[in-house]
């Protein structure tokens, strides 16, 4: 539950070991790989002086940056194609990195697979679409009561055939103008809406006839010249054909399932070799050549460098690896950060994130918004069968896609939905059903009346636990401000700052002055903590020209002393408004809470104005419905505010830098 301690390492290796070191890493996924042309040009990469490294150290004054050349396009849109004929997942198999091969040969081997497909298609495709030609044509058999030779029809000289179906609507309106029609047509047969036609119309006439047959939307059939013959010859080797056809396609169609079981595991290799290739053409970008070696530098983890560094080394021989920690770059660096967290909070570093990166120095905010947003979520909706429901939607959520983190948070804001749930006795908008089983099991009713909060019966209860609550919070919150800013050595806002050590002092001394009013306080402890208030405030007006003269800096003015004062002045007064605004904002806690209870209590009562089973039923299906949809979306906005806004606003910069390690999986 921390920010992981950040080391820089430099590796030097000969080109021929390059492919498979970017591989190991990529596999790894706990390098953050940084520019090493950058690291050389600005001397933070060094190797020790011996004499077994005098050849790289040598190269490294005629190192270049990778060229990036090569175009995966075509590759990848075999690929994708094959896999789309197979119905394969496009999933990364680290199983396929085991043995070592070379992408040329991986590229061979899908080119061999995609021609084979390709050829096997395209017969496929050519059959399919004589077939389809042919079946189209052969409602020439309707013909056969004609007994006719087609191909004498269509020879004529000063005369224009055409075969072809009308709609019923198009037959209509071609009969109310057949006078005007140049053509005699036919009606010859079919079958439903769809009905075929000769149409006979002299050649002289063609382009008016082709606008009028058009008007209605006539459907011409493509004749196959080379079938043309008396009519019944024409059904025998039209359907000699089609079955031959249908033969053909059926034996390619098998060679494709059989070819497709052949080759499946191949383009899944294919395809898991093909994603780390382009992963590590893309960390190369990253790296640094000259005419033999070359050199990379990333950000790892202190307590893995071990690992890394044997697992690198097993690779082959002179492969130099050198370790730098921060202390030993002399603050030129900005390390990235990486999170540390167990595996209940984990999922809540996605909210961290939202809001913004830790920055390397700071303290992981993750343990106590996690914690605090469970709490605050719970507070506001407790409910015990809601928070099943809850737990449920976010382990289906999981399930289906395990990256997906909301539905891990999902799931333990239902637990602490449950948890508050049994303590306001609560179940599915119900009370008095948690705590009568507890009646029923001990026997006792005072007991059972006890053990339970019920937010209607104790509003007063409640909305004060909302603000003793937020008080508690925000002192925290202080905290963290103030070892944050001490550990990055902002002495100013650390010490003498609104939200540094003096904030918080100013903070507690109005808030016991506040209760005070409530509860009668000591005769000298009021004015003791009025000039608490009043040294506080002259602290943080002062605290920049006394920070400097304390800390020798000078000048002690950044910017003339009247702009500083007004500026300092107008600042005072936002920092007794945002304490204010910020204690007060927790009542919110306790107002939700009610408001849960009170949406129930509608919903009780329009099932009581129905007056029946099944006015209590779709009650019951409605407002829960509507209060585990709308509610809890409310309640996850307004909790996520009382911790960015009212939290994070005091301790928390997020101006960190992503620890984003070299991996297949998330190259596209």
């Amino acid at each position: 539950m921390a920010v992981e301690k950040m080391e820089l390492m430099n590796v030097v290796s000969h080109q021929d070991h390059q492919d498979e070191i970017l591989r190991k890493i990529a596999q790894m996924e706990n390098v953050h790989l940084i520019d090493a042309v950058a690291e050389i040009n600005e001397s933070n990469f060094t190797l020790n002086m011996l004499e077994e490294h005098l050849d790289e150290i040598v190269n490294m004054c005629l190192i270049t940056a990778y060229r990036h050349d090569q175009d995966f396009k075509r590759i990848q849109d075999e690929l994708e194609y094959l896999m789309g004929l197979m119905d394969l997942d496009m999933v990364v198999d680290p199983a396929h990195f085991q043995d070592n091969y070379l992408f040329h040969q991986v590229e061979g081997q899908i080119q061999e697979i995609f021609e084979h497909f390709k050829e096997l298609r395209a017969g496929q495709e050519e059959a399919e679409e004589e077939l389809g030609r042919l079946r189209r044509f052969s409602v020439v058999e309707a013909l056969g009561r004609l007994d006719i030779d087609l191909k004498q029809v269509y020879d004529m000289e000063h005369f224009t055939v055409k075969l072809g179906t009308l709609t019923k609507e198009s037959r209509n309106k071609l009969s109310m103008n057949y006078e005007n029609v140049s053509a005699a047509v036919m009606h010859v047969g079919g079958s439903g809406d769809e009905q075929l036609y000769l149409v006979v119309s002299p050649t002289s006439l063609d382009t008016e006839t082709d606008r009028i047959l058009r008007s209605v939307y006539f459907q011409e059939i493509e004749v196959l010249q080379e079938y043309l013959g008396p009519v019944s010859e024409m059904v025998d080797k039209l359907k000699a054909r089609m079955a031959h056809l249908e033969a053909s396609i059926e034996e390619r169609e098998e060679k494709i399932r059989h070819s497709k079981a052949e080759y499946a595991d191949q383009i899944a290799c294919c395809y898991s070799r093909t994603r780390m290739e382009q992963t590590v053409s893309k960390l190369k970008t990253k790296t640094a050549c000259s005419s033999s070696f070359f050199y990379l530098s990333g950000w790892v983890s202190e307590t893995e460098k071990e690992a890394i560094q044997q697992t690198l080394e097993d690779i082959g021989y002179n492969i130099i690896i050198g370790f730098k920690s921060l202390e030993e770059l002399d603050g030129q660096h900005t390390p990235p950060t990486k999170l540390r967290n167990n595996w209940l909070l984990r999922p809540f570093e996605l909210l961290v994130n939202m809001y913004g990166t830790p920055s390397y120095t700071e303290l992981d905010p993750t343990t106590f918004l996690g914690l605090t947003y469970m709490f605050l979520f719970g507070a506001m909706f407790g409910d015990l069968g809601q928070g099943l429901l809850f737990i449920l939607a976010g382990t289906w959520i999981t399930r289906r896609n395990p990256a997906n983190q909301y539905g891990a948070i999902l799931s333990r804001l239902g637990i602490s939905s449950m948890v508050f749930g049994l303590l306001y006795d609560s179940f599915f908008g119900y009370e008095h059903v948690i705590s009568g089983l507890v009646e029923r099991v001990t026997g006792s009713h005072a007991l059972a009346e006890a053990l339970f909060l019920r937010p209607i019966e104790n509003i007063n209860t409640i909305l004060i636990s909302s603000l003793v609550l937020g008080i508690g919070l925000l002192a925290i919150s202080y905290g963290y401000s103030v070892v944050n800013k001490l550990r990055n050595k902002d002495y100013k806002e650390g010490l003498f700052g609104r939200t540094g050590l003096t904030g918080f002092i100013l903070f507690a001394a109005l808030l016991t002055m506040a209760m005070g009013f409530v509860s009668p306080l000591p005769q000298m402890v009021m004015p003791l903590l009025i000039g608490i208030v009043l040294i506080a405030i002259a602290l943080i007006v002062v605290r920049e020209p006394l920070t400097n003269l304390i800390l020798g800096n000078r000048p002690l003015y950044h910017e003339s002393p009247n702009e500083y004062y007004v500026e300092s002045g107008f600042e005072i007064l936002e920092t007794f408004l945002s304490m204010l605004s910020n204690t007060m904002s927790f009542i919110r806690v306790g107002a939700f809470a009610l408001n849960h209870v009170g949406l129930f209590i509608a919903f009780h009562t329009m099932a009581n104005i129905i007056g029946n089973f099944m006015g209590d039923v779709s009650m019951f299906i409605v407002g829960n419905l509507l209060v585990i949809f709308l509610e809890g979306l409310i309640v996850f906005i307004q909790g996520l505010r009382l911790v960015y806004y009212e939290l994070f606003s005091k301790y928390y910069t997020g101006d960190g830098v992503a620890f984003q390690p070299a991996t297949v999986h998330t190259n596209q």
